[in-house]
């Protein structure tokens, strides 16, 4: 089935972010290699991880390491938060993950075709009827395009995030509509027909969304709570970081005259494709 290939290309896709240890590949597109990666692997991972974050001045990260479904190697390295002086703690410490929210929402998504709740083949209009089809595409968008990123949704890719900085951010949080008011207000358009191309597809993840509040009943963070985090056991992670674990979550930081600045929290009218929260621990009990 293709929701099943979705899911081994997922699992893939994650082992070469998450589980090599002994190759780096960094925005830059630079790889380095070390000698003997499995013969001491701490401190392979320790001379690649020094390099790269004193390079791209990174403050703080994680590595959780999976082998044959159990996690073999976890570890923090440097600060969460400059401010504070927190150490990451790849247990503890809480990350945005940002667009591989996409992945664990098709995920979840994958796992409710697997119990039968809802179609691969589906048409989405059964489940969200504010799709805008201005060139009159016959063929409908299905839930396998969702899963493959072919649904031809223009990527717009402006207005979805919520500013205002100066508020705080329960405030920002409460000025955010609904995932679907979202993609009704102009947002989701077929520019080309399902199933033709592949295009990186933040809406039609979002859509993903939406589908999975329909199905489920449940507002989208309570559905992935009961659906996917649950169930993997992973208990610190949530869409958006829970109040509780706030003290946990990693800044944003940028790197300004030579020093850290932190960032703010971002708070996204993508939610689905963008605002999941997770730490490394959590991140290896997934795979």
């Amino acid at each position: 089935m293709l929701h099943k290939k979705f899911f081994a290309g997922l699992i893939a896709l994650c082992l070469l972010l998450f589980g090599s240890a002994g190759w780096i590949v960094n925005k830059k597109d630079r790889i380095m290699e070390v000698e003997d990666p499995h013969g001491d692997l701490k401190k392979s991972i320790d001379q690649i991880l020094s390099a790269e974050m004193e390079r791209d001045h990174i403050p703080g990260t994680a590595v959780a390491i999976v082998k044959d479904g159990k996690t073999v190697y976890k570890q923090g390295y440097g600060i969460a938060n400059t401010a504070t002086g927190q150490k990451v703690d790849a247990d503890k410490t809480i990350f945005r993950i940002g667009s591989i929210s996409k992945a664990l929402t098709l995920l979840t998504l994958s796992r409710l075709i697997d119990q039968g709740r809802i179609g691969v083949e589906d048409d989405v209009s059964k489940y969200f009827d504010g799709i805008q089809n201005p060139h009159g595409f016959s063929q409908p968008v299905r839930i396998r395009h969702l899963l493959t990123h072919t649904s031809g949704f223009d990527q717009i890719g402006i207005g979805r995030h919520i500013y205002d900085f100066e508020q705080p951010l329960e405030k920002r949080k409460a000025q955010r509509p609904t995932i679907s008011e979202f993609l009704r207000d102009n947002n989701l358009r077929r520019v080309t027909p399902a199933g033709q191309y592949y295009r990186y597809d933040t809406y039609g993840s979002t859509l993903a969304g939406a589908v999975i509040e329909q199905v489920t009943g449940l507002p989208f963070a309570e559905a992935m709570q009961k659906e996917l985090f649950e169930p993997a056991g992973m208990s610190r992670s949530s869409v958006e970081v829970r109040p509780r674990y706030m003290e946990d979550l990693a800044a944003g930081h940028g790197f300004v005259d030579g020093a850290f600045a932190l960032m703010p929290y971002e708070i996204y009218l993508t939610l689905p494709a963008s605002s999941i929260d997770a730490t490394a621990a959590d991140m290896g009990r997934l795979l």
